[in-house]
């Protein structure tokens, strides 16, 4: 029922939206037809500890059910192991843009900001995996009371979530025989790390899972499932 293929529409719009995007793009088109079309960028970022599902609701709670959504960058802590060390860093969430038709009350931006929650539940989209970690902290005590401070090393270790998923996610609605469009894209970072390239392997592959999972928004049916790759790292 699926297929691969390019779509030159679709590819015009991540290319304004991201310009240094390849033509090497990964789509599926609906042969039922549909109304929402989903575009994830080809190149994974570690977000951390944070669940991007659940970074998405903050968004979602931040940006109500209102006609439009602030552009706007909200920032959370994040936990990061990186080279086998917890560091800690700012996980950036920026709101780039937003439009909402009125007219399309089923496609505001909550239901729209949904439609990416659904999208980053879905496999591959997030992948996670548990991280060791460990290092050595000072804590000031003293086993002595000839001394009354002293530093003592102390081991310090645990194990943490590490989740990554796309750099940036765009949702746009579509009917027919309607001249406007409700859309929103979003775009991630985590403080100083670079994002890893990703070949949007399974996409096609395993498209029902988000074919299911926007079927739970009312009125929303899965038109387009594009996955842009581009050149960071190659």
């Amino acid at each position: 029922m699926s297929s691969l293929r390019s779509s030159f529409s679709f590819y015009l719009i991540s290319s304004i939206l991201c310009p240094f995007i390849l033509a090497q793009n990964v789509e599926w088109n609906s042969p039922d037809g549909g109304n929402l079309k989903l575009w994830g960028q080809g190149d994974k970022l570690n977000w951390g500890d944070q669940n991007p599902a659940d970074v998405i609701q903050r968004v979602l709670e931040k940006c109500g059910t209102g006609p439009t959504c602030r552009s706007d960058d909200y920032s959370w802590d994040t936990q990061v192991v990186v080279n086998g060390k917890n560091q800690r860093r700012k996980l950036v969430v920026t709101v780039t843009q937003s439009s909402f038709d009125e007219a399309l009350p089923e496609a505001n931006s909550n239901t729209m900001l949904q439609s990416l929650q659904k999208l980053l539940t879905s496999d591959p989209w997030t992948t996670s995996s548990r991280q060791h970690w460990d290092g050595d902290t000072e804590q000031a005590s003293c086993p002595s009371a000839a001394s009354s401070y002293c530093w003592i090393p102390n081991k310090d270790e645990g194990d943490l979530d590490q989740y990554s998923a796309p750099v940036a996610l765009y949702s746009e609605y579509r009917i027919a025989d309607h001249a406007q469009v409700s859309n929103v894209r979003l775009e991630f970072k985590t403080e100083t790390l670079d994002p890893s390239p990703w070949t949007c392997e399974n996409v096609v592959e395993k498209v029902g899972t988000v074919i299911n999972a926007i079927k739970e928004i009312p009125g929303f049916q899965l038109l387009d499932l594009f996955c842009a790759i581009s050149n960071i790292g190659n």
